[in-house]
């Protein structure tokens, strides 16, 4: 487990941008399943660094899942198996 908290990316696509807004450029996305550190946390936004690319921006909080260690050993496992395209459960729960 990284030594931040992490964060898991449950819909098809999601923007990153430069700064805490929606009117913020978009300098990245993320897709389904994507898994990122969470840097800092704002009431609404929260500043966040890629697993895979290292890539760094804000991210609105409604747009993804925070994990505890035992459902990111999920979603790594999931991961690991080149399951992109079928669901993934956590926690029981497909999402």
């Amino acid at each position: 487990m990284p030594d931040n908290p992490v964060g898991f990316c449950f819909l098809s696509a999601v923007p990153l941008r430069s700064d805490p807004t929606d009117c913020a450029e978009m300098v990245d996305q993320f897709i389904f399943a994507d898994t990122f550190d969470l840097l800092e946390r704002q009431e609404k936004w929260t500043y966040v660094r890629s697993h895979y690319d290292g890539y760094e921006g804000w991210l609105d909080n409604k747009q993804f899942k925070l994990l505890n260690v035992r459902q990111y050993e999920e979603v790594r496992h999931w991961q690991s198996k080149g399951s992109y395209g079928r669901s993934i459960r956590i926690d029981g729960v497909f999402v």
